[in-house]
């Protein structure tokens, strides 16, 4: 081993140590810590794939960059990708394949399929069958089943199920418009809500001792005395300030399904001394047999406006359960609206008096015309449906001309129609019993089900105020209160299920 100068190594010192060039001087690569350099010239040499003066970066068409290993080719089969473009993402590799919507590699011909109507998968890939989702048919995909309606690319089933009520399974889209709901009502209704467990109370605030309300220019400035000594704070049973929106409103809004909500605060306070009111419903809709809660996801911040926009939809509101609303249970909310509350206060306040600024806006959907569609979206998510004679209305709520609500049938009841006997609603329909002249709504009550063998005997029934059977006029052969007996004449037990009475058949000399 013989004796070599500084950095250079060997038996016979014939080469420069790792790091230098330049036998047989041996000078110092200036190199990144990423790179080797040429053992001749000292030219910084990089992992395989990675360039940059640091030697930092992949090469075009590579991927995956290590400072030791190197960059690996993207290797993308250019009849596959999209615009020819070889690149892939440097982190992963993946090629920019084109989409699912294409069939027959090489070639990668575009599927004609409907995108609102297939699932993500789109077509298969060799015989460019288009997959349809749940409620769309058709070899396109390109329009709903005879029982759904509104095509929507974001409707994971493709199409909504007709509700109508459950009186048909027929419908469309409507041709209506969406407009902005109008009030001329200018005195809102302030509220302390308190919701805990499956429990919904609203007390309302008395104006001019708990708040203070102006309206200008469309916007409604509210100062409220109920600071942070008199809201609850109590995470078991939080309550905040609400606003009652007016009756234009609430009642049938069956036609707002789809519609847009949009409401806007501003919480003002000049103190720092605040502190943010415990997280609770911002929208709660109060129907016939539900309450409905939309919690937004973000929140507002003090002494900045905060605008919310939501479509009026089951997939917005969850129940006192937590639970997300079903269409049927937010159908029956929508077509009989008790109270709409909007949540105005986000802040407890060391002051006695906050400041909101509040307004709001809720679409409906009207008849259109070429003036009107120009400027409005179409109404397309409201269904119309086909309902049968004895229904009206969008989704067949209502009763036809001619016909009265029954309790019995699917979800509202069954639409029934008058029937004229005597003198005009004087007498108890068929299937009914009762004094249809008192005037009251519990004039003529449906046979329950447990009396079917006495309603087999009787003609008509007397009953008291409460309904209850004081007695009947019965058909031939039978007698008692409720025809419960065979008459002379006759033979049998009515009152045991399958038996009536049948008529003697004797010899008169036996008699």
């Amino acid at each position: 081993q013989c004796h070599c100068k500084p950095n250079v190594i060997g038996r016979d010192c014939s080469r420069c140590k790792t790091g230098f060039y330049g036998w047989p001087d041996c000078k110092k690569c200036d190199c990144p810590s990423t790179a080797i350099c040429h053992w001749k010239t000292g030219d910084c040499i990089c992992p395989k794939g990675v360039t940059g003066k640091d030697c930092d970066k992949c090469l075009p068409l590579t991927f995956g960059f290590d400072k030791i290993i190197g960059c690996e080719d993207c290797a993308c089969d250019p009849r596959g990708v999209l615009n020819r473009d070889l690149r892939c993402d440097l982190d992963t590799g993946d090629c920019k394949c084109k989409q699912n919507r294409f069939f027959g590699f090489p070639k990668c011909q575009l599927c004609r399929c409907d995108i609102r109507g297939t699932t993500p998968e789109i077509c298969d890939q060799n015989s460019a069958r288009c997959f349809c989702k749940k409620n769309v048919d058709g070899a396109y995909c390109d329009h709903c089943k005879s029982d759904s309606y509104f095509l929507e690319e974001s409707n994971s089933q493709g199409c909504t199920k007709c509700f109508c009520f459950g009186n048909t399974d027929r419908c469309t889209g409507s041709s209506y418009v969406f407009v902005p709901i109008t009030s001329n009502n200018i005195e809102l209704e302030l509220y302390n809500v308190s919701l805990y467990g499956q429990i919904f109370e609203a007390i309302r605030l008395k104006k001019n001792e708990d708040y203070e309300l102006d309206y200008t220019n469309n916007i409604f400035s509210i100062r409220t005395s109920f600071g942070r000594e008199k809201s609850e704070t109590n995470p078991e049973n939080p309550s905040s300030i609400y606003v009652q929106l007016p009756k234009e409103f609430l009642g049938n809004k069956i036609s707002s399904y789809g519609g847009l909500f949009r409401y806007s605060i501003l919480n003002k306070a000049n103190s720092k001394d605040y502190e943010p009111a415990l997280l609770m419903a911002d929208i709660i809709l109060i129907g016939r047999n539900h309450t409905l809660l939309h919690e937004h996801i973000e929140q507002p911040v003090i002494n900045e406006n905060f605008t919310v926009t939501i479509k009026l939809l089951e997939k917005e509101f969850k129940g006192m359960d937590g639970n997300f609303v079903t269409r049927e249970q937010f159908m029956m909310t929508l077509v009989d609206i008790k109270a709409i509350y909007v949540r105005i206060k986000y802040f407890n306040l060391a002051l006695d008096t906050v400041d909101i600024e509040f307004e709001f806006q809720m679409e409906t959907a009207v008849p259109g015309n070429k003036i009107i569609d120009s400027n409005y979206r179409k109404a397309t998510s409201v269904e119309q449906c086909l309902c049968p004679s004895n229904y009206r209305g969008a989704s067949c709520e209502e009763c036809a001309e001619g016909y009265y609500r029954v309790q019995q049938g699917p979800y509202l009841g069954a639409c029934i129609p008058f029937q004229y006997e005597r003198r005009p609603c004087e007498q108890c329909t068929e299937g009914y019993y009762g004094d249809a002249t008192l005037g009251t709504p519990n004039d003529c009550l449906i046979w329950p089900v447990a009396s079917n063998r006495i309603k087999q005997f009787c003609q008509s029934c007397e009953v008291d105020h409460s309904g209850s059977v004081l007695g009947c006029d019965c058909k031939e052969g039978y007698n008692g209160t409720r025809c419960e007996f065979c008459g002379a004449g006759h033979y049998g037990n009515p009152q045991i299920a399958g038996q009536s009475c049948q008529k003697c058949e004797c010899n008169n000399i036996s008699m």
